[in-house]
Order: structure tokens, then sequence, then C-alpha cells
């Protein structure tokens, strides 16, 4: 069993009317409920494609199955915890203290993404060619002021933008103090 460090209070029970308000999408609210439910036995992806088959009546899981994930995390911490020797689980931890539901960006942004900085992971320099799917990533996050223009997107593999977001989530307060003093946080740096 992994350590979770959860904070019960800050997690609303799956049928809790404030999760279903906080949630609106269904395939979502199964995603919450399956890591809520596993928190003793925090899931690999295979696990929750097996649930999200069983329980949404999907055939084949697929990349919106694994979006599912992904959607969650914009609202709540959840954890990529990698196990020596096996796969990595997913750990609900708890919910975010800044929620930001900012729209997605739009086909003409990432394709200006993909002709300045090119097609390609911005960190371990991988493409599509060598079987890689790309991501656009905020550099600097919204949660943490970042803003949806060119200079703060960049593309990045799936492997480390999960990687970023994960290390992100896991070092909150590590991150906190140095960013309040940020101009996205209306004060000058400290210099």
């Amino acid at each position: 069993m992994l350590d979770t460090d959860l904070d019960e209070r800050d997690l609303p029970h799956p049928d809790d009317p404030e999760l279903i308000e906080l949630i609106r999408e269904r395939e979502v609210q199964e995603a919450y409920r399956f890591l809520y439910n596993r928190r003793d036995n925090p899931p690999t992806m295979a696990e929750w494609r097996q649930h999200a088959g069983r329980a949404l009546g999907k055939t084949e899981a697929n990349e919106q199955t694994d979006r599912r994930l992904r959607d969650l995390r914009k609202k709540f911490i959840v954890e990529t915890v990698h196990r020596r020797g096996g796969n990595p689980v997913y750990v609900l931890r708890g919910r975010k203290r800044i929620v930001v539901d900012a729209p997605p960006i739009s086909s003409r942004m990432e394709a200006e993404v993909y002709a300045v900085m090119g097609a390609y992971c911005r960190m371990c320099g991988l493409s599509p060619g060598d079987g890689i799917k790309l991501q656009i990533d905020h550099k600097i996050p919204l949660s943490w002021g970042g803003e949806t223009i060119l200079e703060n997107l960049q593309p990045l593999c799936e492997r480390h933008n999960h990687g970023k977001q994960a290390f992100r989530d896991s070092r909150r307060d590590w991150f906190g103090d140095p960013l309040r003093g940020t101009p996205a946080h209306g004060l000058a740096p400290n210099r």
C-alpha cells in the first residue's frame, strides 16, 4: 500500500452534490469515483482503461479514456507515482486550491506553436516520427498566472508533459513562495 497522505475532508465523496457540480462530465466523474475508491490501492492506466470499459460501456479504451484522468487534474491533484519495477500508478492526493477552467488551446494556436518551435518535444527532442504524441504545454501553468500566448507555450511529448505536471503537483509547497513574488501575482519579482 502506498502512503497517499490524503486529507479526507479535502476530497468529496463521489456521490456528493458538490462533486457533481464541480465535475459535470459523466466520464470524468467516473474517473474520480474510480480513483477515490482505489485510494488504498492506486490503479495503473491499464486498470483505469479496463474499469472505464466496464463502467462506461466502452468496447475499447482509447485516447479519450486516458484524457479523463487528465481532465480530472484540472481540479484535483492526481499524482503519477512510478513504482520500482512496475507500471506507474495514479494517486488521488487532494483538491487543487486554485482551479483554472480555461478554454482549450485552439487548433490555430497549436499550429503556430509547431510552426515557430518545431514539431518535436522541447525536452527530449523526439517527434511523432519517433512514435510519440506531442502535446502543447504551458511553460508557466495557468494556475500560476501563465497565459495562453505563444511565448508561454511549447511542444512536449506526453511523457514529459505528464512528468512535468506530476512534479509540479508534488512540489506545490516548494514552488509556492517563489511564485508569489512574480508579476502574475501582482508583485515585482525578487531580485
